[in-house]
């Protein structure tokens, strides 16, 4: 009797876990001692939403190309931990199920999830709309050798999210990553990454080839 309610909470706990009702300890944030690039300045705005996913484009392009970054929710905005997903980065928009910024907002009786949605992340903490995102990205290395991209939030006031997960290594465009590293390709590694309040943003690990 005691190996099978054993069993039953071991089952119990694993579906708990699935469906993000647990929550996963977070990983650290990496102890930085030494910037090896330059800052770069990047403004994004949403290209396209649906209501569990989004496609950020780079406002401005860079040697005449564009930059677009697909995400999608994570498991964790029931549990009041929203974060994202990225789906992929290329030269050119792959997002073709989405409406516009304006058409999301408009539908007031759109899902949420845990009480929030991505128009939580579309105004600043005074209620004012955001339409752009502006960041300040370097590359970074911790006290073990290990590279990273520093992305840091510099906009206004606003709610961000919690977690950035990189399903499986992202290569950046070559036009991209040449504007932090002349002769190499970064590529995004496999991993979570937790929101850093010192920086506003992330850091997030990265291969240079």
């Amino acid at each position: 009797m005691k190996k099978i309610g054993i069993f039953i909470t071991a089952i119990i706990l694993s579906s708990l876990g699935w469906m993000g009702f647990i929550r996963e300890p977070l990983p650290p944030i990496p102890t930085i001692t030494t910037e090896i690039s330059e800052e770069v300045d990047f403004d994004f705005s949403i290209n396209s939403i649906d209501y569990s996913g989004l496609e950020l484009s780079l406002n401005d392009k860079v040697e005449g190309k564009g930059m677009y970054v697909e995400f999608k929710m994570n498991n964790a905005w029931e549990t009041g931990r929203p974060g994202l997903v990225i789906n992929g980065i290329k030269a050119e928009s792959s997002f073709d199920k989405g409406m516009s910024p304006k058409k999301y907002l408009e539908n007031k009786n759109r899902p949420k999830k845990g009480n929030k949605d991505f128009g939580d992340f579309m105004e600043d903490s005074k209620g004012k709309s955001v339409s752009t995102y502006k960041f300040k990205q370097t590359l970074v290395e911790d006290e073990n050798g290990k590279t990273f991209m520093r992305m840091s939030y510099d906009g206004s006031e606003m709610e961000m999210i919690q977690t950035l997960e990189i399903p499986r290594p992202i290569t950046l465009p070559a036009h991209i990553s040449r504007k932090f590293s002349p002769n190499g390709i970064i590529q995004f590694q496999r991993g979570v990454v937790t929101f850093d309040n010192k920086i506003k943003g992330f850091y997030i690990p990265v291969l240079i080839r």
